[in-house]
């Protein structure tokens, strides 16, 4: 194997270590933006978004997360909640696109153009 190929395999693995400090929420997250009724976090960081398995995996998990955020949020019964769920899956789907691209640029060059290890969701006000 050739030196800048090791050199880049090995700066992906410090890269991967780095990602996984961040810790996986099971529970609603506090959230920064002021205009949010209720927030979760939802790792990837045991996941390979360069594989079909680890991006339908994280798919699942925001839709679960999506849920959850509108459940608490309006309750399951709302008539909001179906638009509660429609605008958090909207909200969530740019920063998945952006973590799978991390993932790929990842795969293909060994370095990312993209940081990140949770994506947020979260029902606005």
């Amino acid at each position: 194997m050739c030196y800048a190929k090791q050199l880049s395999m090995g700066a992906a693995v410090v890269l991967a270590a780095a990602i996984m400090v961040s810790p996986v929420s099971a529970s609603p997250a506090a959230s920064s933006a002021p205009d949010a009724r209720s927030t979760n976090e939802v790792s990837y960081v045991d996941l390979d978004l360069a594989t079909s398995n680890g991006e339908e995996t994280l798919n699942r998990r925001v839709g679960y997360s999506v849920s959850w955020v509108c459940e608490q949020s309006v309750g399951l019964e709302s008539p909001e909640y179906g638009a509660c769920r429609k605008s958090a899956a909207s909200l969530a789907r740019p920063q998945v696109e952006r973590a799978v691209q991390r993932a790929h640029d990842i795969a293909t060059t060994g370095m990312p153009s993209i940081a990140g290890t949770t994506i947020i969701i979260a029902v606005p006000k």
